[in-house]
């Protein structure tokens, strides 16, 4: 998000339109995530956290919730995403029918890797 700032004259101060409506969608959720993650907490509850986000952004996202050790717990179906996890729980129908590290669950349940 910083870079992006410094390209507006005004800074954070710049404004973006009623609810955002100025934003792409992945501005609105790099915004949404840059605000969540001001709060200095160790936990983040997500929703398809990376969606919206180009692969450059998502790989400088996960860079920094690795670095800043935050915990994210999140839905996704987005499977680079998954790649970042420490563990993977697979829901199909809402029952737990796997967990796991992603390397170990992409091997066993050959399509969940496609």
């Amino acid at each position: 998000m910083s870079d992006r700032r410094c390209l507006r004259a005004s800074g954070v101060d710049t404004l973006i339109g009623h609810r955002g409506v100025r934003l792409s969608g992945g501005q609105a959720q790099g915004l949404a995530l840059a605000r969540a993650l001001a709060t200095d907490s160790e936990l983040l509850l997500a929703d398809d956290i990376s969606s919206a986000l180009d692969a450059s952004t998502e790989a400088q996202l996960w860079e920094s919730l690795r670095a800043h050790r935050i915990t994210v717990i999140g839905a996704t179906s987005k499977r680079a995403a998954l790649a970042h996890a420490d563990k993977v729980v697979v829901l199909v129908d809402g029952h737990v029918v796997a967990v796991g590290p992603w390397t170990e669950l992409a091997s066993s349940w050959g399509h969940l890797a496609r």
